[in-house]
């Protein structure tokens, strides 16, 4: 109902116009060089009007057939590009799931049609999928000008030095990523090889520092690692005499990995003539032997625990379970000279293998 009340209020207003323009309309003469022309008003604006448009359109065509040749060009390469790009983004997808043998057919095709945006992104596959150092060094080196892929380019370029041997250079790559993400545990464990192999004692020691309060999970994986980096930099503090920060580092070593054999060893030596710290030796000892159960550490248990051989033995068992060990303890026991323990553990060793063979 109201569609139809607003249709003939707009047949209404179109009456009233058209009436009004009827009354308005004049007669108007134009005079073109000695032709006078006659003509109303209202056909004079419709006949301006429509010679505008007609001006308007050819004009338009005119352009078109003059810029057809680069329209054509454009439209070409616009092809190509998007052609490009989608070989590139296949590559990537086969790159991601493994498959880089694809990987590398898919960027013969993609040759230099890629758009600006794109460009940084065959360069990051380039460098992901190649497997001669020079070039792909030269790849992650392009990509190290952008800002947005400097920090994975100056990471990588550290590790492919570091496993060249090219420590000063994989060690300014990393100090520039350092300075991009300073938390990052893959450029903080680089850092720490190179400054270990460049003899870098004081860097060392930052970097150990940093890498103990940032990361836990990855300081539990590289253990092993930085507890014989600070064995090595106790040694250097031993080189310069200061002693006192030599035991500090050797400590550090034992937090990390209590069973470290160095550490321990060259800790225990320098502590071995304070009466007053042999429960504390003591103390760590166990806590090591605990951790890793070895003949080298009950040695050492020996050597520094002022026990007698009886007590060692008892302590040690009280420490993990002789059964699962018994080899172990059959060579402690010898080591320490106890032959009834020995005949005990081997009459142990002959009731686990009745109860085996029973079950």
């Amino acid at each position: 109902m109201v569609r139809l009340l607003l249709i003939c209020l707009v047949f209404l207003l179109l009456y009233l116009g058209f009436a009004m323009i009827g009354q308005l309309d004049s007669s108007i003469t134009i005079n073109l060089y000695d032709y006078y022309i006659q003509s109303s008003f209202i056909a004079f604006i419709a006949l301006y009007v429509l010679s505008t448009i007609i001006m308007i359109i050819i004009i338009k065509v005119m352009s078109l057939i003059i810029n057809l040749p680069s329209s054509l060009k454009s439209f070409l390469l616009s092809h190509k590009t998007n052609n490009a790009n989608y070989h590139l983004m296949c590559s990537m997808a086969e790159s991601m799931i493994g498959n880089k043998s694809n990987s590398v057919v898919m960027k013969e095709k993609i040759a230099i049609n890629l758009d600006q945006d794109n460009k940084i992104f065959y360069t990051l596959l380039l460098a992901e999928n190649q497997q001669d150092d020079v070039k792909k060094i030269q790849y992650l080196q392009e990509l190290e000008q952008s800002t947005q892929y400097k920090l994975f380019a100056c990471k990588k370029l550290a590790q492919i030095f570091y496993q060249n041997h090219n420590y000063q250079k994989s060690e300014n790559y990393a100090v520039i990523a350092f300075n991009y993400n300073e938390f990052d545990s893959e450029i903080l464990e680089i850092l720490l090889d190179c400054y270990y192999e460049l003899s870098l004692w004081t860097q060392l020691i930052f970097i150990l520092s940093k890498i103990t309060k940032i990361d836990k999970q990855k300081l539990d994986s590289i253990k092993n690692k930085v507890a014989g980096y600070y064995f090595r930099v106790a040694k250097y503090m031993l080189e310069i005499n200061d002693s006192k920060n030599a035991i500090s580092y050797l400590e550090s070593a034992i937090q990390i990995l209590p069973s470290h054999y160095d550490s321990l060893n060259l800790y225990l030596t320098l502590n071995f003539n304070s009466l007053t710290k042999n429960n504390q030796n003591i103390a760590i000892l166990e806590t090591a032997f605990r951790d890793n159960p070895s003949f080298e550490i009950a040695e050492l248990y020996q050597k520094f625990g002022h026990l007698s051989c009886e007590k060692i033995y008892d302590n040690l068992t009280m420490l993990v379970d002789p059964t699962k060990y018994l080899g172990l303890f059959l060579s402690i026991a010898a080591y320490l000279e106890l032959p009834e323990k020995i005949t005990n553990l081997k009459k142990t060793s002959k009731l686990l293998s009745f109860y085996q063979k029973d079950e």
